[in-house]
């Protein structure tokens, strides 16, 4: 890499940083379910379950086609201290540490020099820290997480494989770019073994590279970190879809007015929002209904509505699709009709002004990168 080559990358990374203090990273990927949420997914897969999982959908008039290939880690059992296997894909937890390694490039106190360093390697986001430094940051963030946990976590980012595909809109008016890539959420896992005491035991891990186009394109937008605060409440599980909504949210929602938000609300369907969430089985009409119902509570909760009446839901009923986008047939050759709820919101002025605010950045933020992305030749 020639000195024009590393100043640029090294202006891709500063940019993330510099925007992304006080906030929670919003990446483009966060809407799209490189992770998984179904209750049969987050936890050791059954042997009668497919090696391959596949998902081919649509999010936000975006073609998402996706493969995930289980890995297979080791475990002691506790009481016996016999080892065994597990088939495992990336779920919730894998979810939380990925951003945890990606915030703690980003978060540091009073001037201190950040926990992590990110840098750009041929292409792809490469983040070097340190086991511990990790562990104290999920606990500092509420999100509890023992040290075998952790490594398991890892363990399934760096060996299970997520070949994505996702059909996006191109600078270009007149075409459409397919972005993909067949890797681990966390490529190249590496502790470091060095003389030098300072990367003596470091891990290097470099990310998909889905996410490391967020990074170096600047598909990431900016939310408070407030809006992520971990919820007391235990009455309240739809944390992880209120995480979703709101990235949708800040991604799609670009005519806010921060005066009269009223004037442009925010609409999603139902069943398009849990599939961006990981939820990639059919989920029940009357689950849907219970869960939308506590989002509205949690939305209201956070500060990004005033008020319940200002999420809205309507029940529908429409033809269901295959992968192919035609019209799915059941045994007797009949269209096979799907309820999905379409809901509506109107957000708090605080959130619009955000929104507001976030637009001008990113908008900033591009022209800034555009040179960058030139040099580097990004496609």
């Amino acid at each position: 890499m020639d000195i024009s080559e590393k100043n640029t990358s090294e202006k891709i990374v500063q940019t993330f940083i510099s925007v992304q203090k006080s906030h929670t990273n919003s990446l483009y990927s966060g809407v799209i379910p490189l992770f998984l949420a179904d209750r049969q997914y987050t936890s050791a897969l059954k042997d009668d379950q497919d090696n391959l999982i596949k998902l081919d959908t649509t999010i936000r008039g975006q073609n998402v086609s996706i493969t995930y290939h289980p890995t297979t880690i080791e475990k002691v059992d506790s009481k016996t201290g016999k080892t065994y296997t597990e088939r495992r894909v990336p779920a919730g937890s894998e979810k939380k540490v990925l951003r945890a390694i990606i915030e703690m490039t980003i978060d540091n106190e009073a001037g201190e020099i950040p926990l992590a360093t990110m840098r750009e390697s041929n292409g792809l986001i490469n983040i070097v820290f340190r086991l511990n430094h990790l562990y104290t940051y999920l606990q500092k963030k509420k999100m509890s997480m023992n040290w075998t946990q952790l490594k398991e976590s890892l363990d399934i980012m760096s060996g299970s494989i997520v070949e994505a595909s996702v059909q996006q809109e191109s600078n270009s008016d007149t075409k459409n770019d397919t972005v993909g890539n067949k890797s681990a959420i966390l490529q190249e896992v590496t502790k470091i073994s060095s003389e030098d005491k300072e990367r003596d035991g470091l891990y290097s891990v470099t990310l998909h590279r889905l996410i490391s186009n967020d990074i170096k394109l600047g598909q990431y937008r900016e939310i408070h970190e407030s809006y992520f605060e971990s919820i007391e409440d235990d009455s309240l599980q739809e944390y992880q879809l209120y995480d979703t909504l709101v990235q949708f949210l800040r991604h799609h929602f670009l005519n806010s007015d921060r005066k009269r938000p009223e004037d442009y609300p925010f609409s999603f369907s139902a069943r398009e929002l849990f599939i961006a969430n990981g939820y990639i089985d059919e989920v029940a009409t009357s689950t849907a209904r219970r869960r939308l119902n506590n989002l509205a509570k949690l939305i209201k909760l956070k500060g990004v509505i005033s008020d319940a009446k200002m999420f809205k839901k309507k029940l529908i009923k429409e033809v269901k699709v295959d992968s192919k986008g035609n019209p799915a047939l059941d045994d007797d050759g009949n269209k096979i009709v799907q309820e999905d709820y379409w809901c509506t919101l109107v957000p708090t002025s605080e959130w619009a002004e955000g929104q507001y605010k976030a637009n001008g950045i990113y908008n900033r933020k591009n022209a800034i990168l555009e040179s960058a992305h030139n040099m580097l030749d990004i496609k």
